[in-house]
């Protein structure tokens, strides 16, 4: 796993380089800057399948090298979004290595607000972990590299998916429950295809 200097440089090339192939691949800039394998097939589920005590909700705990969720359960895109925290302005706002804001397919760096204010997309939290992963963040201590008790895999997908599901149909989220069920068939085909 890279770590969050390496992490944001290996961002900032995408960007430099001019690429625009990153259109509405949000999870997966997100986890190849970091060098972690795939695992959930949405920024949605991968949101869903956070740990509680990797969550961040406060914006003033929300650090550097971080991931952060936005999303807009009304909306007409099922998949949410992912980006990854970069520090903040001089103002204190947050910043964002994100996908798909000045072009698609375009890496760039986006104010905080720009989700809210231009995809109506609203913040659910920031997170230290990512497709099973504790991020190597900068906390001024060098962590020995975790390496986590269960790989995550299809399986280890599948069920915190479904955990998910039963999660959103106590909250009566049907847009949820309806997009990640999408989600939980498009693992259940890619496990039944190389099983």
């Amino acid at each position: 796993m890279r770590n969050t200097t390496d992490t944001l440089a290996w961002l900032k090339k995408q960007h430099t380089s001019g690429s625009s192939s990153w259109r509405a691949l949000c999870l997966s800039l997100a986890r190849q800057a970091r060098g972690l394998p795939g695992v959930y097939p949405s920024a949605l589920a991968a949101q869903h399948a956070t740990p509680r005590e990797h969550r961040v909700y406060d914006l003033d705990k929300v650090k550097r090298g971080m991931v952060a969720y936005f999303d807009d359960p009304s909306d007409g895109n099922p998949y949410g979004h992912i980006t990854t925290v970069i520090g903040r302005n001089k103002a204190g706002e947050l910043l964002h290595w994100t996908n798909d804001a000045s072009g698609p397919g375009r890496v760039s760096v986006v104010r905080h607000s720009f989700f809210p204010n231009y995809w109506g997309d609203k913040f659910q939290f920031a997170a230290t972990w990512l497709n099973g992963y504790e991020l190597d963040l900068p906390d001024g201590k060098k962590k020995p590299e975790k390496k986590p008790e269960k790989r995550p895999n299809l399986d280890h997908a599948i069920e915190d998916i479904k955990k998910a599901i039963a999660a959103a149909k106590k909250d009566d989220s049907r847009r949820l429950v309806k997009a990640l069920e999408r989600d939980l068939r498009e693992l259940q085909q890619t496990k039944k295809r190389f099983r």
